[in-house]
């Protein structure tokens, strides 16, 4: 497959907003790579040459980049002339892709007869940006220029928009997981791409078993290469062989929210097993004889960033192999938990990890055991899988602990653990349905959170995505002033506006609003994001706030639940307030559109 096509392919995504447009699309793409040729293709969609846990990040920074196109233009990358024409061109635009194509169409736009269509393929396409991922040490920069001018030089102009943002690490196609899957079975099924109420009852079964198959793979794996490659090469049956591998994380579970107890109690059938929430770092450890590796709730690598845990559990499992999950928390003196903020400053620690560690000691308190020694544990109900934690840990060990946790069946009793939990330093508590499995990936009512916000005026704190910012005015001129604010819409991959966000902010972190999100401004509004409102900045989904807002009340202007209460209108957060970053989720782990829904159906 060439690149060339590939690029058309990613142009025709940038422009398609609907989900099932976009589905349409990918089936086309399967439908022409060859399975060797599955596994680059994947990467490429995704902007990447590995999976996030491997750590391996494309991007080279802009100025790296307009020197690489400086050598591609056959100038100097020490030419100030060059380089400042170059960075005005860029600012024009708006986007380093754009540039990028604008200079190799003007570079070979009075010569294309002489240069031809592009044969780049997409194997070899992948590998030169591979090996510019690869390239560190002492004169890496210079070499990864030298890379990329051999590329672009190689490109034609839509290729260049691809392959520049890609090794800037600014793709985003706005292709969800989960579209991706649906494209998979269809692609593999045949029957074209429709909205399942439009499919015979045969058909519909068939799609959505395979569908299930798939997924089922990609919470094992977190590897939507490794599940196309799979179903391109074996077909279904190898895909459904994909289980659980040790030192590859799984897709975390995640929870649903009630207002009340007793809603709680109802829910879950009368039994409840009560579990402290815990403020801290969710942590997935793999244990195994290879050694012991850490990821977090976005499948990043923390093993390095937490030499101390490692430690504790290569020790205390030794010769063990399992996969559990954990809250990393740090105590005081006094065993009291302290705020989450001292635990986030252990993560993404590079340098002065031993004083780190002395400074902030964690302790793990374990709360899930995803596989043991016999294999994968998640099909077994809740109060299995937390028995055989426990017969794991035995004694247990000073610094890894289990979670605090009571099964009861009366409204009065989760009360009374509740008030324990908050009195202990908890944020409230969580509420797992002892015979419910542990499914990966998924969202549910088997888990339902608590928490100390629910007995106060104000509405539970949302994970919110930042898609656009404001300038300021006055004393908050030069910086943002305001965020724009978006939930999540999982079901159509879109994320729709809730609010705009100004205050909670002190005048520090005001200031570092316009670098952290400079890496995700976009030229204009993404096609994945739903908003009436237009900010002065645009932002690509990808940074998540913690907000907390005096109530959810219907609203003309933001999008997010548009229709489904009122006709010609959405829900909006009113006064709402910035608590802290959440850079331990991902934009799609975010508050739902649903989940919003429910707040406001259950307020007062």
């Amino acid at each position: 497959m060439l690149y060339r096509e590939l690029a058309a392919f990613f142009e025709r995504l940038e422009a398609t907003p609907g989900r099932l447009g976009m589905t349409s699309i990918l089936v086309e793409l399967l439908g022409q790579a060859k399975p060797a040729e599955m596994t680059p293709v994947v990467r490429l969609l995704q902007g990447a040459v590995a999976p996030d846990w491997e750590g391996i990040e494309v991007g080279l920074a802009e100025k790296q980049i307009l020197k690489a196109l400086a050598m591609a233009q056959g100038s100097s990358t020490k030419s100030e002339e060059t380089l400042t024409k170059l960075e005005a061109l860029y600012h024009e635009k708006g986007d380093l892709g754009l540039a990028a194509e604008a200079v190799v169409g003007a570079s070979k736009g009075k010569q294309a007869s002489l240069f031809g269509a592009s044969d780049l393929t997409v194997a070899a396409a992948f590998a030169s940006i591979e090996a510019l991922a690869r390239t560190t040490g002492t004169g890496s920069q210079e070499a990864k220029q030298r890379l990329l001018s051999k590329l672009l030089l190689e490109a034609s102009p839509l290729e260049a928009r691809y392959l520049t943002r890609t090794i800037a690490g600014r793709l985003r196609l706005g292709v969800a997981d989960m579209t991706f899957l649906d494209a998979l079975a269809a692609w593999r099924i045949g029957r074209g791409v429709r909205s399942v109420t439009d499919m015979e009852d045969a058909e519909r079964a068939e799609q959505e078993a395979l569908r299930a198959t798939l997924e089922k793979a990609y919470d094992f794996r977190s590897d939507l290469a490794i599940v196309a490659t799979a179903l391109a090469t074996g077909g279904p049956d190898l895909v459904a062989k994909l289980g659980v591998a040790y030192g590859t994380p799984v897709r975390p579970m995640a929870s649903e929210r009630l207002k009340t107890l007793g809603e709680i109690l109802t829910k879950m059938e009368g039994r409840v097993a009560m579990e402290y929430k815990y403020d801290g770092l969710r942590v997935q450890a793999h244990v195994s004889p290879a050694g012991v590796r850490l990821f977090s709730r976005r499948l990043e690598e923390l093993t390095a960033q937490f030499p101390d845990v490692v430690a504790d559990l290569a020790a205390h499992f030794r010769g063990r192999s399992l996969i559990v999950e954990g809250e990393a928390i740090a105590l005081d003196a006094n065993g009291r938990m302290r705020p989450f903020q001292d635990v986030s400053r252990r993560r993404g620690r590079k340098t002065d990890l031993d004083a780190a560690v002395k400074e902030i000691p964690i302790t793990l308190f374990l709360f899930d055991c995803l596989a043991d020694g016999s294999g994968p544990t998640m099909d077994l109900p809740f109060a299995e899988r937390r028995a055989r934690l426990a017969g794991l840990l035995g004694k247990g060990h000073d610094r890894i602990r289990l979670s605090a946790i009571e099964e009861v069946s009366d409204v009065a009793a989760m009360e009374a653990f509740f008030d324990k939990a908050v009195e202990e330093g908890a944020e409230g508590i969580m509420c797992k349905d002892p015979r419910a499995p542990y499914k990966a990936g998924s969202r549910g009512f088997a888990w339902i959170k608590f928490k100390t916000d629910y007995t106060e005026a104000l509405v539970d704190t949302m994970d919110l995505v930042a898609v656009g910012a404001f300038y300021g005015r006055g004393r908050r001129a030069g910086w943002y002033g305001a965020v724009l604010m978006a939930a999540y819409d999982d079901e159509a991959g879109v994320w729709r506006s809730l609010c705009k966000l100004g205050t909670g902010f002190d005048d520090a972190t005001l200031e570092t609003l316009k670098p952290r999100f400079e890496p995700h401004v976009a030229p204009k509004r993404p096609a994945k994001v739903d908003s009436e409102m237009e900010p002065d900045v645009w932002f690509e989904p990808s940074v998540v706030m913690e907000v907390q807002a005096a109530e959810l009340t219907l609203s003309p202007i933001h999008r997010a639940a548009w229709g489904l209460l009122k006709p010609g209108a959405g829900l909006a957060a009113r006064f709402p307030r910035f608590t802290r970053w959440r850079d331990d989720k991902t934009a799609t782990q975010a508050t739902s559109v649903k989940e919003v829904v429910r707040l406001y159906e259950t307020k007062g």
